[in-house]
Protein backbone atom coordinates (compact mmCIF):
# COMPACT_ATOMS: atom_id res chain seq x y z
CA UNK A 1 0.00 0.00 0.00
CA UNK A 2 2.92 2.21 0.74
CA UNK A 3 4.54 2.08 -2.00
CA UNK A 4 1.77 2.55 -4.64
CA UNK A 5 0.46 5.88 -2.46
CA UNK A 6 4.58 7.12 -2.44
CA UNK A 7 4.20 6.13 -6.22
CA UNK A 8 1.31 8.42 -6.37
CA UNK A 9 3.58 11.23 -5.82
CA UNK A 10 2.76 11.04 -1.78
CA UNK A 11 5.63 12.98 0.47
CA UNK A 12 5.04 12.18 4.16
CA UNK A 13 3.20 9.36 5.86
CA UNK A 14 -0.12 11.82 6.93
CA UNK A 15 -0.38 11.94 3.00
CA UNK A 16 0.51 8.12 2.56
CA UNK A 17 -2.84 7.65 4.97
CA UNK A 18 -4.71 9.65 3.18
CA UNK A 19 -4.03 8.28 -0.82
CA UNK A 20 -5.04 4.94 1.09
CA UNK A 21 -8.31 6.01 2.78
CA UNK A 22 -9.18 7.69 -0.63
CA UNK A 23 -8.82 3.97 -2.42
CA UNK A 24 -9.85 2.73 0.66
CA UNK A 25 -12.52 0.31 -1.27
CA UNK A 26 -10.11 -0.78 -3.72
CA UNK A 27 -7.82 -1.64 -0.89
CA UNK A 28 -10.46 -3.74 1.25
CA UNK A 29 -11.34 -5.40 -2.06
CA UNK A 30 -8.03 -6.51 -2.72
CA UNK A 31 -6.27 -7.20 1.27
CA UNK A 32 -8.21 -8.06 4.42
CA UNK A 33 -8.10 -5.11 6.09
CA UNK A 34 -9.96 -6.16 9.62
CA UNK A 35 -9.09 -2.97 11.19
CA UNK A 36 -9.42 -1.25 8.05
CA UNK A 37 -6.51 1.18 6.41
CA UNK A 38 -4.08 1.44 8.59
CA UNK A 39 -2.74 4.98 9.95
CA UNK A 40 0.52 6.81 9.18
CA UNK A 41 1.94 5.80 12.29
CA UNK A 42 1.23 2.23 11.58
CA UNK A 43 3.28 3.27 8.31
CA UNK A 44 5.66 4.93 9.78
CA UNK A 45 6.46 2.06 11.94
CA UNK A 46 5.71 -0.63 9.56
CA UNK A 47 7.79 0.75 6.73
CA UNK A 48 10.94 2.06 9.43
CA UNK A 49 11.34 -1.86 10.31
CA UNK A 50 11.75 -3.24 7.09
CA UNK A 51 15.21 -3.66 5.95
CA UNK A 52 16.26 -1.37 2.84
CA UNK A 53 18.18 -4.61 0.89
CA UNK A 54 14.78 -6.25 1.13
CA UNK A 55 12.79 -3.45 0.15
CA UNK A 56 15.33 -2.69 -2.96
CA UNK A 57 14.54 -6.44 -4.06
CA UNK A 58 11.38 -6.07 -3.95
CA UNK A 59 11.47 -2.69 -6.01
CA UNK A 60 13.97 -3.99 -8.43
CA UNK A 61 11.68 -6.76 -9.40
CA UNK A 62 9.35 -4.56 -10.38
CA UNK A 63 11.38 -1.86 -12.08
CA UNK A 64 12.50 -5.10 -14.25
CA UNK A 65 8.88 -4.65 -15.76
CA UNK A 66 9.18 -0.64 -16.82
CA UNK A 67 10.85 1.11 -19.44
CA UNK A 68 14.26 2.58 -18.87
CA UNK A 69 12.94 5.72 -18.69
CA UNK A 70 10.36 4.96 -15.87
CA UNK A 71 12.65 2.76 -14.15
CA UNK A 72 14.49 6.34 -13.62
CA UNK A 73 11.58 7.96 -12.65
CA UNK A 74 10.43 5.64 -10.15
CA UNK A 75 14.19 5.04 -9.02
CA UNK A 76 14.39 9.15 -8.08
CA UNK A 77 10.92 9.26 -6.68
CA UNK A 78 11.49 6.14 -4.12
CA UNK A 79 14.91 7.49 -3.04
CA UNK A 80 13.37 10.86 -2.63
CA UNK A 81 10.47 9.19 -0.81
CA UNK A 82 12.32 7.32 1.51
CA UNK A 83 14.90 9.46 2.52
CA UNK A 84 12.18 12.25 3.21
CA UNK A 85 10.15 9.61 5.57
CA UNK A 86 13.13 8.36 7.34
CA UNK A 87 14.06 12.42 8.29
CA UNK A 88 13.06 13.42 12.19
CA UNK A 89 9.73 14.51 12.70
CA UNK A 90 9.22 17.83 14.13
Amino acid sequence: MTIAAVERGTGSWNEIEDYEKTRCAWFEGSLSLPGGIPSHETFKRVISALHCAELEKVSNRREAKLTPEAQQSLAADLTAALEAMRAPSI
